[in-house]
């Protein structure tokens, strides 16, 4: 009778999983338009365990995929992803087809459409929650759009407000002790088509009891979702946890602090600038701020809603402009209009005559000054907006010191105080209006920071890695440990690999670093301690921590793949299973993603190429973080669970993340001024680099600024990597000459998207187009 009952109950499950269809959704990989020949999109499908069979195309041709060939969601450990491409008069048609181990087939289809709605966006919900003891920031989005959501990305920080009071309102400082940090932005795509909820949880490093959490809590929070059509809506804003946690305006202060009009033609800007409570001084510019401005005289001096300030006769005595906000004090700008007044020359404000100007640190924009004008009576006045202003420097500054529009003064080589360079500093619409001033320019000092576990156990390696950063180069680090050299590295990763004894055991290793740059300065990072404890016994299963490979370069916010692997054994004499009940991903010490199912490869065994090999492997798909720097180092490791509360760590490696660069269009044929022919079709070669050029790049061929074509170009094997390797791709257009462009000039541009959206364009190639001389 039990083992009727068994077979009912294994019957009625097998109908049960059976009738729990996996959720399918499909969204476009990159922003789809009109023009383009094909269209990339990628499906994701809640419960890929079951599945033997996946079938993508559109309406009218499918590709069969393996499950194997899918990629894992990290934070989804049952669902997988598919990309796939569709070419001709279905590309807005994507069908998806699964077919279970049941024989169970479901399919899945949407319709996609060009358009240039924006998608809305709000936070719905904001919380501290708690599970199993541990706290989290839970954020939730709410984002609608009129055809279909690609993904929707989120960086949040969670600090103290009277950590952020106390701190001055520097928000940067106060990040430092941040209690909830995303680490980077977190990107989430939609499960189902009409998915309008995207949630984000956030691990809270320092617990926050009842009374912070409604008291003591602000969250920095910026977001932004994009459509298929690459339309997006952005969303930047100071939140607060608690119901009586307000965030006041302490002051205003509005520049320039006065304004004196020499010329009818001139005109000023307020800028003013609000002090919040916690973000501090923050410009608010323009309209529709909240701000007002009332001149006391209008039909002398007219200022306008965004703060613009125009003079319309000479003022007798001062006029002034007042600047009001509501809760704080309103600022009063007095305003002179004197067109006998005659500008003799300029000055920057806080330079006193015969000082320098001093930039702190080499291979970084500073900004000009505010300049202030200088009149025939000796009078000073904030320089107006309407002023032209020319830099010039002097021809001992090429290769030094270099000027950029918009960004300001960058110097590549200190200068000292006994050499400075000069420049000069002009108004352009006023003769001999100048200032000369020096510059000098300080090599700053490195800094270095180690990081390091807390613990490590004997007959195992500590790896001490020393992050540094230096305005211009570092040349090497010393690691000291109990005082004593262990040993120095000269390229980077600085990372120091310690064999650890069993003559350590119990004992605390303090360790330090030294720090040199390119011209011998040095820097000593603070003292940190680790504490050797003996080894854990477990019965983990033998693998190998085969993803990503040592020194891989990853460009951040791109997704790339983890992988743990155990060996099963030759076929058909392999084992079915290793052991292995999970396995844990973590970057820099922070759980990034989990695994809770295999996935199985076939080899060639290192035996013989007659022989294959089964291996088990563990994988999780994860989003590198943005950087702030050119490029910096990550550590990764895993955590490999059998089960039984037992668990072992795999070897740290060290991979280097780099800042995205821009993708780079040039047209390599035709060449320059080409004659066309009407009925000639001319073949236009566009070179594209980019280093993430295989995870999604879109090439659009721009006529006379109109978009004639467009290419996607993805490789599913490539966008899983976030390998940073620059990637060059020659894609091929046609043109067609038509009657109508007889003795015109066409303008031919490559425009390309690569997968951050990073945009450029090529120089533009002209063609001459003629009549046909045949006829």
């Amino acid at each position: 009778m039990s083992c009727q009952i068994r077979y009912g109950l294994l019957l009625l499950l097998i109908a049960f999983n059976t009738a729990l269809q996996a959720s399918i959704d499909i969204r476009s990989a990159s922003p789809i338009n009109s023009s383009s020949e094909s269209v990339s999109y990628i499906t994701r499908i809640s419960d890929c365990r079951n599945l033997i069979a996946i079938r993508v195309g559109d309406p009218s041709s499918f590709e069969t995929i393996s499950p194997s060939e899918a990629a894992p969601i990290s934070n989804n450990p049952s669902a997988c992803e598919v990309p796939f491409k569709i070419t001709g008069s279905g590309k807005f048609e994507p069908n998806v087809s699964t077919t279970d181990t049941t024989g169970e087939v479901q399919d899945y289809s949407e319709i996609f459409s060009v358009e240039n709605t924006r998608p809305t966006m709000v936070v719905s919900r904001l919380a501290i929650t708690e599970l199993e003891g541990n706290q989290f920031l839970d954020i939730v989005l709410e984002v609608a759009d009129n055809i279909d959501i690609s993904f929707v990305s989120m960086e949040a920080v969670g600090v103290r407000a009277s950590i952020l009071r106390s701190s001055g309102g520097v928000v940067e400082k106060a990040k430092q002790q941040a209690f909830a940090h995303s680490e980077g932005v977190l990107r989430r795509y939609p499960n189902t088509d009409n998915q309008v909820e995207f949630s984000f949880r956030i691990p809270v490093t320092t617990s926050l009891d009842a009374d912070a959490i409604a008291h003591d809590t602000v969250v920095l929070l910026d977001a932004y979702a994009i459509d298929a059509s690459g339309n997006q809506m952005s969303l930047s804003e100071i939140l607060f946890v608690g119901d009586d946690v307000q965030e006041n305006v302490e002051s205003m202060s509005v520049a320039p602090s006065t304004i004196l009009f020499s010329n009818a033609l001139e005109e000023a800007v307020l800028i003013p600038t609000l002090d919040y409570q916690f973000r501090g001084p923050t410009p608010v510019p323009g309209a529709g701020q909240g701000i007002s401005y009332a001149s006391s005289d209008p039909d002398t001096v007219y200022v306008g809603d965004d703060g613009r300030v125009y003079p319309l006769k000479e003022t007798i005595g001062p006029v002034d402009i007042v600047v009001t906000y509501p809760g704080v004090e309103p600022v009063t700008i007095p305003v002179s209009v004197d067109f006998t007044k005659v500008l003799t020359g300029v000055e920057l404000d806080g330079i006193e005559a015969g000082e320098p100007l001093i930039l702190e640190s080499l291979n970084s924009f500073f900004s000009i000054p505010p300049l202030l004008a200088v009149f025939d009576d000796g009078s000073k006045a904030p320089l107006n907006v309407s002023r032209t202003v020319t830099v010039e420097l002097s021809d001992s500054a090429e290769g030094i010191l270099e000027f950029v529009e918009g960004k300001g003064f960058r110097v590549l080589l200190a200068i000292s105080e006994a050499a400075p360079l000069q420049v000069k500093i002009s108004l352009s619409d006023y003769a001999g209006i100048e200032a000369i001033v020096d510059i000098i320019a300080i090599d700053a000092k490195p800094s270095v920071e180690l990081d390091v576990p807390d613990q490590v156990e004997v007959d195992s390696t500590l790896t001490i890695l020393a992050e540094t950063e230096d305005d211009v180069g570092v040349e090497k680090v010393v690691f000291f440990v109990n005082g004593e050299v262990a040993g120095s590295r000269e390229v980077p990763p600085y990372a120091l690999e310690l064999p650890v004894s069993e003559l350590l055991l119990g004992q605390t290793l303090v360790l330090r670093a030294h720090v040199f740059d390119t011209s011998g300065q040095e820097t000593e990072s603070e003292v940190v301690s680790v504490t050797v404890v003996d080894q854990q016994t477990d019965n983990i299963p033998e693998f190998n921590f085969e993803k990503p490979s040592e020194n891989t370069r990853i460009v951040e916010n791109t997704s790339y793949q983890l992988a743990v692997s155990h060996n099963l054994g030759i076929i058909p004499d392999n084992a079915t299973r290793s052991g292995i009940a999970y396995v844990e991903f973590f970057a820099d010490g922070i759980k990034v993603g989990e695994s809770y199912y295999p996935t199985f490869d076939k080899r060639i065994s290192s035996e013989g190429p007659e022989l294959t090999e089964l291996f088990e492997v563990w994988q999780a798909q994860i989003s590198a973080p943005g950087i702030s720097t050119t490029q910096t180092t990550l550590s990764l490791s895993a955590r490999i669970h059998n089960g039984k509360e037992q668990f072992r760590d795999s070897n740290v490696k060290l991979v280097k993340l780099v800042e995205n660069t821009p993708p780079i269009a040039s047209i390599m044929s035709p060449a320059a001024d080409s004659i066309a022919t009407v009925g000639q079709t001319v073949t236009i070669d566009v070179q594209v680099t980019d280093d993430t050029l295989a995870m999604g790049t879109q090439i659009e061929l721009l006529v006379d600024g109109q978009i004639t074509a467009s290419r996607f170009i993805t490789e599913a094997e490539t966008s899983v990597s976030g390998s940073s390797k620059a990637s060059i791709r020659t894609e091929t257009f046609e043109l067609p000459i038509v009657e109508e462009q007889i003795g015109s000039n066409i303008e031919i541009e490559a425009r390309v998207t690569d997968f951050h959206q990073e945009r450029s364009k090529s120089e533009a190639v002209r063609i001459i187009v003629k009549a046909d001389q045949g006829k």
